[in-house]
């Protein structure tokens, strides 16, 4: 006879969308020795709509992407900005350097500017294949053209593994109406 809970493969999904004090302290905390047990099984955390303080950014997100089991991870409208990407791209490479095999991140309306993409972009061995920046504020102020510009000198230089195993990218709705050439007068 087996002992109880033999077999048992744990919580696997965990969605916790629009709850207000899911990046309170404690819950960070929480959330943090959670994620972090040995042969853990939350592979897919949701937390879209939930609004993270700006006290908490640095420490939910470093949490949150410093979490080698997770495979998807979405953080949609969390308002983490800039502080809250740089964050989470150090969590992220963490997780990279212990063997991550992230599917999906999602990080679309959080408030990032080019300098938030360009931290979790330019994040060494980003370990995420597909990444959703769509709705930030990547192109204001000219950010389009200096994001661009910032990878493809970091690609040429080889300082950082341009992007890891990203191999889909949505920035949409982030204005980058300049780097989009005009269509050809019509003939």
């Amino acid at each position: 006879m087996q002992g109880a809970g033999a077999g048992r493969r744990g919580l696997s999904a965990l969605t916790l969308d629009g709850c207000p004090g899911a990046f309170g302290g404690a819950a960070v905390e929480a959330m943090r020795g959670a994620l972090a047990l040995p042969g853990g099984a939350l592979r897919q955390l949701s937390l879209q709509g939930v609004e993270c303080a700006e006290e908490q950014r640095p420490a939910a997100a470093a949490a949150l992407g410093g979490c080698p089991v997770l495979r998807k991870l979405a953080l949609n409208g969390a308002a983490l900005g800039d502080r809250g990407m740089e964050a989470l791209a150090a969590g992220l490479r963490a997780c990279a350097e212990a063997g991550a095999d992230m599917e999906s991140l999602d990080v679309s309306e959080n408030g990032a500017t080019a300098a938030g993409a360009a931290a979790l972009l330019l994040c060494a061995a980003l370990p995420a294949r597909h990444v959703s920046l769509f709705g930030n504020s990547v192109g204001s102020e000219g950010g389009g053209a200096a994001l661009a510009a910032e990878l493809r000198a970091a690609a040429e230089a080889c300082a950082a593994d341009v992007a890891g195993r990203l191999s889909d990218l949505d920035l949409g709705g982030n204005g980058l109406d300049e780097c989009v050439p005009p269509p050809p007068p019509p003939p």
